[in-house]
């Protein structure tokens, strides 16, 4: 028997499965555009400036009635900037 965690009506195994279904949408983009190079040359202001561009897309896609498979798959252009954001200063935490 699943868990909750702590009232929420949450379980561990629905929280994994989510990120997991989200990583694999993030994965996908990051392919779909892997002949643009890597992020380790952008500086964060570009990043946090596209990841903008990005949410932007997002709300336009759910003010134009898109199919959730679109949705989607700028919702991961948004997490993927924001994933580099995080991998670049991340690398000078710890």
């Amino acid at each position: 028997m699943t868990q909750e965690i702590n009232g929420t009506g949450l379980t561990n195994e629905m929280i994994n499965e989510s990120v997991d279904w989200f990583a694999c949408h993030m994965k996908n983009k990051l392919y779909k555009n892997i002949h643009k190079g890597g992020w380790d040359i952008c500086t964060v202001n570009y990043l946090y400036y596209k990841a903008l561009d990005e949410l932007e897309e997002v709300f336009k896609a759910l003010a134009e009635g898109k199919p959730a498979s679109e949705i989607v798959d700028e919702c991961a252009g948004v997490a993927n900037f924001v994933m580099m954001i995080a991998d670049r200063v991340g690398n000078n935490v710890d």
